[in-house]
């Protein structure tokens, strides 16, 4: 969406998989049964203690193979799973990442809407985005709720949503074929 912004020129079309919202991602702190309390962290450091970056942080730098398999299984792959060639390989290109305390700080205060998301005021450019767009979300996508899916489409002037039956958050290993489609379609 930001290349969208950045560069209109260059882009002649747009397809969002599953898609952090125009509000970004902001992480709420947790209490201890692990809810989110409607509070934010005020440091990346002080962020990279939840449990949602802490924990695969840690396999990532402890080369922790089976505990990235066992969430990517559980919270991405929650449909089809890739052939386990693939999913090593997946696994062990995770395991390349560095900064993913940074990511997760990044889009906390990505915010392209036109409000406040708990890190940072929207600077409305969402609006920009004058190509057309197709948003794909899927039906049991356990990252990416479907209302803020619902709600950056909504503020897109040329969107439209599709969600995928029988898809989690993987939609390429979920739902290729309906993917590829929806790029014939929009090209």
């Amino acid at each position: 969406m930001q290349f969208a912004i950045d560069y209109p020129d260059l882009v002649e079309g747009l397809i969002l998989l599953n898609s952090v919202s125009h509000r970004g991602d902001p992480l709420q702190k947790k209490d201890a049964s692990g809810r989110n309390t409607r509070d934010y962290y005020a440091s990346k450091t002080e962020m990279s203690y939840d449990p949602e970056i802490a924990i695969p942080a840690t396999a990532i730098r402890h080369h922790d193979f089976n505990t990235l398999h066992d969430m990517w299984h559980s919270g991405i792959y929650t449909n089809k799973k890739p052939a386990d060639s693939m999913s090593q390989l997946l696994i062990k290109e995770t395991m390349k990442q560095r900064n993913l305390e940074d990511m997760y700080w990044i889009l906390a205060h990505f915010n392209i809407s036109d409000q406040y998301n708990g890190y940072s005021q929207g600077n409305g450019k969402i609006t920009q985005i004058q190509t057309h767009v197709l948003s794909y979300w899927g039906e049991q996508d356990q990252i990416v709720t479907l209302q803020d899916t619902k709600d950056t489409v909504e503020a897109l002037p040329n969107a439209r949503l599709r969600v995928l039956k029988n898809c989690g958050h993987s939609p390429l290993v979920d739902q290729l074929e309906e993917i590829l489609a929806g790029m014939e379609e929009m090209f």
